[in-house]
């Protein structure tokens, strides 16, 4: 039975629909379980903008069942996430995840099932993902003998993971104050990208709130890795400033997806190639960011004035 499928949606319903009709037309989506989040508004503007995604995934077909989950209220997406997947890992042993601005590929659902049964039982895979960065900004090797490489940071556009790794994820963060004291650490984890400490320490103090921050801290901790397609089966189509916390940005920026392409050749999770990573950081490091006054990332965050932007935090229009 294919792993069950669950896509989390706000107020975009022209973007929501792109994404449930490139999942339905994945190979597996018959067969695939889809249980579906609408968040709530968060004040009365929003209502009308909710509702019409909430008539929309009313109509979505093409699966072997749909589940729809209306929150009555506004969680945002950091705990709609949280207690969405928990919920649903209390049931099946695997999950995939979307949010409502992510165009798939035929390919993408198989890939991920593949990835989430091939990497189940090995130990340094944390997470996979069917996301990987434009070939501009992240080229893979010529030399490079798999379809997949192994990364220190996890990716939250299109990923999935296994009970056993969320329940290892320490959301309440207790391990803060000895990170936070140890420059070792915050150096070893800073390797998949120079914002990640800061990020890290605006989510313990209030200033974001960003479960995906939280998720790449549980792949350190565990020093286990995030599993990469090298050509990706994944387009954010909510990189046109529609939502509150995305912007472009050309290193995350998919104009065409290839449809016929799937990998089929595994890395171990516990091969990490010097030169994919030192490419796979650069994008991150990249100057125009700065620091974490300054930073750009997929998962674009609003904060106040003295913060124009900082990555890690993935909002979309909550």
């Amino acid at each position: 039975m294919p792993i069950p499928v669950a896509v989390f949606t706000y107020k975009r319903a022209t973007h929501a629909k792109a994404t449930f009709d490139a999942l339905a037309s994945n190979a597996l989506a018959q067969h695939t379980d889809l249980f579906i989040f609408s968040d709530g508004p968060k004040s009365s503007k929003d209502a009308s903008a909710v509702e019409d995604v909430r008539t929309l995934i009313r109509e979505v077909r093409g699966f072997a069942s749909v589940t729809r989950i209306e929150r009555p209220s506004n969680m945002g997406l950091a705990q709609s996430i949280i207690s969405g997947v928990s919920e649903l890992l209390e049931r099946f042993e695997s999950i995939i995840v979307l949010e409502d601005d992510l165009v798939t590929t035929g390919n993408f659902l198989s890939y991920m099932n593949d990835a989430l049964h091939h990497y189940r039982s090995d130990a340094s895979a944390f997470s996979v993902t069917g996301h990987t960065f434009p070939a501009e900004y992240l080229s893979i090797p010529t030399s490079y003998p798999y379809d997949t490489y192994a990364a220190y940071r996890c990716s939250s556009w299109s990923w999935g993971t296994w009970r056993n790794r969320w329940a290892r994820v320490d959301w309440d963060m207790g391990y803060f104050d000895n990170f936070s004291h140890d420059n070792e650490a915050q150096i070893e984890f800073n390797r998949g990208g120079r914002d990640m400490t800061d990020m890290l320490r605006l989510q313990h103090h209030g200033q974001i709130d960003s479960w995906a921050i939280r998720f790449c801290y549980a792949h350190f901790a565990h020093q286990m890795h995030c599993i990469y397609p090298i050509k990706t089966l994944v387009r954010n189509i909510g990189l046109d400033d529609s939502g509150t916390h995305t912007s472009y940005d050309p290193r995350f920026f998919h104009r065409t997806l290839d449809a016929a392409w799937r990998p089929k050749s595994w890395s171990p999770a516990s091969r990490l190639d010097p030169e994919i990573m030192k490419r796979f950081r650069a994008i991150w490091d990249d100057p125009r960011s700065g620091d974490a006054g300054q930073t750009h990332r997929m998962h674009s965050v609003k904060l106040a004035s003295a913060m124009k932007w900082i990555r890690g935090l993935r909002g979309n229009s909550k």
